[in-house]
């Protein structure tokens, strides 16, 4: 489901993951590492639609729920839902 939305408009997955891990350090644990503007640069992909926020979150849980064996887990999952919550009404209008 979100992998035709980027696989088109990604044409260095390497630089991209830098950047997500940028963005992921930047916010988890405030190391300035990111300085983009992510709901701009996700604004501008047209295919990008409500239900994609979901399915994302179902795979941020699902990788979290594998790889962090922590107490960490629920505030990186908690931290993933307040950004969908805030991120998709925003490019959307208000959800339903």
């Amino acid at each position: 489901m979100l992998g035709p939305v980027f696989e088109s408009r990604v044409s260095d997955w390497t630089k991209h993951l830098e950047a997500m891990r940028d963005f992921w350090s930047s916010a988890i644990y405030r190391t300035g590492r990111y300085h983009g503007r992510p709901l701009e640069v996700h604004r501008r992909i047209a295919d990008i639609r409500v239900e994609h926020f979901a399915r994302w979150l179902q795979l941020w849980e699902l990788a979290v729920g594998e790889t962090v064996r922590s107490e960490a887990r629920m505030p990186l999952i908690a931290m993933a839902r307040r950004m969908a919550d805030t991120m998709a009404p925003k490019m959307f209008g208000p959800l339903r």
